[in-house]
């Protein structure tokens, strides 16, 4: 509690108030100038992709510097007549549009355009040109793509003709495009309905508006500080973890805010006019009282975030260290920065509103009264209905088809969907498979390569297996063949069977050193890393929220039962997800990665109000014995822990705004695991249990320790607690 305990010191006195607000005042208006900008190190090249070390990654390696043609990022130039067929007029300018685009005012970092493939009814043209600016470089990245995008919407194209410049470069430039315009509307538009609730909250301007400046303040100060970690090497940054950081910033930092000046407005209320001196100390009081709580709250969000540092997946493991920084620096600024300047405004940051003690919440109160009376009852119907939507998981499935996820028409999807009109599904995205003969000759091994493909073109799927003369390396050291499927190179069905055809080509062609590689491998290394990487994170976090939970309740079998309900209720939200989106939206699957994300951040988040709501629980019964101390913990927290569970929640509903699949799946799923964690299992079950296990609730530890005396509460008529 040190950092919590020096923020109340700091507040006693009017010179360290201020002294603090100057701080952090100007440490926003200095540090992001001496930091480069977030955009200019974010690293977007893989953060979707599967390990350096998988197959797939190797094998696209290994044709890089193999085969000339496959070096750089490729863009695909679609010319389609939809329901037509190109005539020479169109075909003429297409071979126009490749020469202009391979000549010497070709768009700047790219190669020569590769020959122009015409499907077999005449209505598509396809020109693939390869991008040379590596995609890290968004910069010149964007430039390269954005020049192709008008040469060839430049053409005099005829009437009923289409252009689009889609592929792997299309989709990265459209990628950034999206989250680049999607950034700021994100950020204010979390920032404008937090500020609404928190004006039905506090029902002061003021008071409504400092939260989000200090959340401003972290955001700020985290983009800078990452950016300069990031510029080291020492840590990744994605356009993904940025729009997820604010979120996470924006939604923490009320909730900090929010439990600490319910405090400090409970021990206001006890003074009529309260001078400086007084309201600094109310305050330093109201920072002690939440301290731990908020200490162990943010520590455990940090070190489930740490926990991804496990992951074998690039874009899991880049969300670790960036999020956890942001959660510690929303902690310091929430808990110094805020205090401080509440404080010494006094009066006027409460304004129109009055300092009166909180009004006891009657509805918890009622539910209180209810969880002591009826635990087992409470607790039955709790877990039916949380069995109930779990059972939603039954319609789980993963989608690998990065192009459909967008939720926007973009100029890459328009040229997918063109191309998927007039090509064989699996040609949009062949596998290659690559043999490296090593010092001898591919010629040595032409029967091994005819007979290896042989038997891939009969595995069940298959449509053709293809290879030519530009199939050999230029030191006849490497060969090279394409394998089409018959169905969507995404599904399931194709990534199990590119296993197949690994397992094929390897049997058929010993001697060599065989890779296989295309969009199907990557989707299916990908596959394989993020099922194991679920494998591992989820007993790591399991058990750190166990081990934090044992700390702070000094118990072993509290960690377990408060352990269970957050189980259940990341089991309920994932399957009201499903159910909602996909079995009865007709959503393709989750996109890949997006149950890491919601297990990890819906765990540690839901331990937050588990630590406050235990604390509180443990305080009270050792003051008035348990049903008193339930009684009241329920009433007295339930209206923060509801507001603070409302605020969390619509920060990631906002999330549901953006327009990329991924991102709406895990808004979808935060916001209805964090009000299920609210008010059903912090608000009902928790206290069930407690209730239901009486002094067993803390074993081994002897629980709160009770006054001498039996302890009486009115409301249940006088009756023994």
């Amino acid at each position: 509690m040190t950092l919590l305990k020096r923020g109340g010191r700091l507040v006693r006195s009017r010179r360290g108030a201020v002294g603090v607000a100057v701080f952090w005042l100007l440490a926003v208006a200095i540090g992001p100038r001496l930091a480069p900008t977030l955009d200019s190190v974010a690293d977007n090249r893989s953060g979707n992709n599967p390990p350096a070390t998988a197959e797939s990654m190797r094998a696209q390696d290994l044709l890089r510097d193999r085969f000339p043609d496959q070096r750089g990022t490729p863009a695909l130039v679609v010319v389609s007549r939809p329901g037509g067929h190109l005539n020479e007029r169109d075909l003429g300018q297409v071979d126009g549009l490749a020469r202009s685009l391979s000549g010497p005012d070709r768009p700047n970092g790219t190669g020569d355009a590769a020959p122009t493939v015409l499907s077999d009814d005449r209505s598509t043209a396809v020109v693939a040109v390869p991008v040379l600016v590596d995609s890290g470089d968004s910069g010149a990245f964007n430039v390269a793509v954005d020049q192709m995008r008008a040469a060839a919407h430049a053409v005099p194209w005829d009437r009923g003709v289409q252009v689009a410049v889609s592929g792997p470069a299309g989709i990265v430039r459209d990628t950034l495009a999206v989250f680049g315009e999607a950034d700021l509307a994100l950020m204010f538009g979390t920032l404008a309905l937090v500020l609404v609730i928190l004006l039905l909250v506090y029902r002061s301007v003021l008071l409504s508006l400092i939260p989000l400046a200090a959340a401003g303040i972290a955001i700020q100060l985290t983009n800078a500080v990452a950016a300069l970690l990031a510029k080291a090497g020492l840590i990744t940054v994605t356009a993904q973890t940025a729009a997820i950081m604010t979120v996470l910033v924006i939604g923490l930092g009320t909730d900090y805010c929010l439990f600490i000046i319910s405090g400090y407005r409970s021990r206001l209320a006890r003074h009529e006019a309260p001078p400086l001196q007084v309201r600094l100390a109310e305050m330093a009081g109201a920072l002690r009282d939440v301290g731990e709580s908020l200490l162990y709250s943010a520590t455990t969000v940090v070190l489930g975030l740490l926990v991804l540092l496990a992951a074998t997946i690039p874009g899991l493991r880049a969300f670790g260290p960036f999020l956890a920084l942001s959660v510690v620096l929303t902690l310091a600024v929430c808990a110094t920065f805020v205090p401080a300047v509440v404080a010494l405004l006094g009066r006027v940051a409460l304004w129109p509103s009055r300092v009166n003690a909180a009004r006891p919440a009657r509805l918890w109160g009622r539910l209180g009264a209810l969880v002591v009376r009826r635990p087992r009852a409470v607790m039955a119907g709790c877990l039916v209905l949380l069995a109930l939507l779990s059972a939603g998981l039954v319609g789980y499935r993963d989608s690998y088809d990065f192009v459909a996820g967008f939720r926007v028409n973009t100029e890459s999807k328009t040229g997918e969907q063109l191309l998927a009109g007039a090509f064989p599904v699996g040609r949009l995205a062949p596998t290659t498979v690559v043999v490296d003969t090593g010092t001898s000759s591919v010629d040595a091994h032409s029967t091994q390569l005819r007979e290896a493909q042989r038997r891939i073109v009969d595995i069940p799927g298959v449509a053709t297996v293809e290879s030519g003369p530009r199939d050999v390396s230029p030191d006849r050291h490497t060969a090279r063949f394409t394998v089409v499927s018959k169905d969507n190179p995404y599904g399931n069905a194709a990534l199990d069977r590119t296993v197949q055809v690994r397992q094929v080509a390897s049997q058929e062609l010993t001697g060599t050193h065989v890779l296989v590689g295309g969009p199907s491998a990557v989707a299916t290394d990908l596959r394989a890393a993020n099922d194991r990487d679920l494998r591992v994170i989820i007993p790591l976090l399991m058990l750190v929220i166990a081990l934090v939970l044992g700390v702070m309740t000094r118990s072993l079998l509290a960690p377990l039962y408060l352990l269970a309900t957050i189980v259940a209720s990341l089991a309920a939200a994932v399957g009201l997800t499903v159910l909602l989106l996909m079995t009865l939206g007709g959503g393709a699957g989750f996109s890949p990665l997006v149950l890491a994300y919601i297990v990890v951040f819906l765990t540690a988040l839901g331990v937050d109000y588990n630590i406050y709501l235990t604390s509180q629980l443990r305080k009270r019964i050792a003051s008035g014995g348990p049903v008193h101390g339930i009684t009241t913990t329920m009433t007295s927290t339930g209206r923060v822990i509801s507001s603070a569970g409302i605020i969390l929640a619509a920060t990631f509903a906002v999330l549901t705004s953006q327009p990329f699949d991924g991102l709406f799946q895990f808004g979808f799923a935060m916001a209805a695991g964090i009000l299920l964690d609210t008010f059903l299992v912090r608000g009902l079950l928790v206290p069930a249990i407690v209730r239901f296990a009486g002094r067993h609730a803390w074993w081994p530890s002897p629980g709160p320790v009770l006054p001498a005396g039996p302890v009486r509460d009115r409301r249940f008529g006088g009756r023994a607690a």
